[in-house]
């Protein structure tokens, strides 16, 4: 907000109260008639840092964000008129907001043992308070990651071993295995062309007396001796945020408006 002018900010504080969640009087949800999403989250970027990339990629989504406003629901069409809401809202001031529609897919591993790794134990969406780091990954996996066969893929995930079983490289599986129950863990996908195909954004929300760890496993995850599959990433910058309440966002942009 404090880069933005009076005007701009009057126009992103209009947006916001159309578009944040409406709850009906002792409901703690939306009603079904609900025109919004039926979560927002602010998050307020703290820091960003360069990542290693198996190939260059000159503008991941996202990664020069001030702030990321999270819309996020299960009804299709609430969701299809707040992006378009935003679309329409903020055309005036396009330098300043990028409306970014992705979706969640269903989970598509190597096989059936990997996922049930990655997420049979993972823990649920937490409240603010309880999980208010946040980190956003933007990657692609490379045409190379795609032309080997599935059986391949999957080797690289797992841990690899010498001719005497010794293990050489723990994998992406075992590296990653103490994020399982102290993140909540979404991976967005965002099917426009503009992103590149095959765009994804890693959206990771965990405590702050755990933050140290997650950035531990992220470094790790880049290390291609540790985890082979990342040298098939193509990957953006880390960008390290912590949720607000969005109220205190609207508050910021109507005080200076």
């Amino acid at each position: 907000p404090q880069g933005l002018g009076t005007g701009h900010r009057a126009i992103l504080s209009k947006l916001l109260d159309e578009s944040i969640v409406r709850y009906p009087p002792d409901a703690e949800v939306p009603t079904s008639e609900s025109p919004v999403p039926a979560s927002t989250i602010a998050v307020s970027k703290t820091s960003t840092e360069g990542t290693f990339s198996a190939e260059p990629w000159d503008d991941p989504p996202l990664s020069g964000a001030d702030w990321i406003i999270c819309f996020e629901g299960p009804d299709a069409a609430a969701l299809q008129r707040t992006a378009e809401l935003w679309q329409k809202g903020s055309k005036g001031i396009s330098q300043a907001v990028t409306v970014l529609p992705v979706e969640v897919r269903d989970r598509l591993y190597t096989s059936p043992t990997i996922a049930s790794v990655a997420y049979d134990h993972a823990i649920p969406k937490q409240g603010r308070s309880v999980h208010p780091e946040v980190l956003l990954w933007p990657f692609q996996r490379t045409d190379r990651w795609w032309d080997l066969s599935p059986l391949q893929r999957q080797a690289l995930f797992l841990p690899m071993l010498d001719a005497e079983g010794n293990v050489t490289s723990p994998g992406h599986i075992e590296v990653s295995a103490p994020l399982v129950s102290i993140v909540h863990r979404r991976l967005y996908h965002h099917p426009v062309p503009e992103a590149g195909v095959g765009t994804m954004l890693g959206w990771f929300e965990t405590s702050p007396e755990q933050a140290s760890t997650l950035r531990t496993v992220v470094e790790a995850l880049q290390d291609v001796s540790l985890t082979p599959d990342h040298a098939y990433y193509r990957c953006g910058p880390l960008w390290w945020g912590r949720r607000v309440p969005v109220g205190s966002l609207v508050a910021q942009l109507v005080a200076n408006s």
